[in-house]
Parts: C-alpha cells; structure tokens; sequence
C-alpha cells in the first residue's frame, strides 16, 4: 500500500533537440503537392479496389522512389505540416501495398484478379 501512495519518480526521459542548424536552406525540390498527387495516383491506379500482382509490384516500386525522395527532403529541412502528413502517408501506403502482396486469399474488399 506504501508503494501506492508514495509520489512517483519522474520519467527520465533523452529525446535529443531537434535539429536546427543548418537546415534553414531547403534544396530545390518539386512542391509537396505534386508528390502527394504521386502518391494518390499510385494508390488509386495500383493498389485499388480490384488489384493484380503486377500493379502492387509497380506500386512498390514507385512509393519506394517516392519514400527515398521525402526521407531526403526530410532530412534536409524543418518539418512542417505538409511534409510530415506526406511521410506518414507515404510510409501507410507502403504498408497496404505490402499487406496486400502478401494477401493470398480475396477476401472482402480484398480482391486480387490473380488471385481467381
């Protein structure tokens, strides 16, 4: 019961500053824009309601480009709204496309022409 009440210790807790230095000057790229109108045209193009294995496997192959390319930006400026929303879409959509390779079995919404 002592253990209960007594005061908790505070967490110790290293997370590292985030950087700064130097990262005022963002390399030319491409609008965020575009990419995420890259990103919405392979998911709905590739990785749609009705799949094949060959679509999923291009859809792989352009969100690992497209995963390359804001890992890159990422590292090279402060992150903003836009930039850390694409991230994280980019890094989701390469989920669904690998659960859906790995998806042998149509069922639901899942369906597969291979897979008849």
């Amino acid at each position: 019961m002592e253990a209960l009440s007594a005061d908790p210790e505070p967490a110790q807790v290293n997370l590292p500053d985030w950087r700064v230095e130097g990262l005022t000057d963002l390399e030319e790229h491409t609008p965020l824009v575009h990419d995420r109108a890259q990103l919405r045209s392979t998911m709905s193009d590739d990785v749609g309601l009705v799949k094949r294995d060959a679509r999923l496997r291009r859809a792989v192959r352009r969100l690992d480009l497209l995963s390359e390319e804001v890992e890159r930006i990422w590292l090279r400026c402060r992150p903003t709204v836009e930039l850390v929303e694409l991230r994280n879409m980019v890094l989701l959509a390469g989920l669904v496309t690998a659960a859906s390779l790995a998806r042998r079995k149509n069922v639901g919404l899942h369906y597969n022409i291979d897979l008849k």
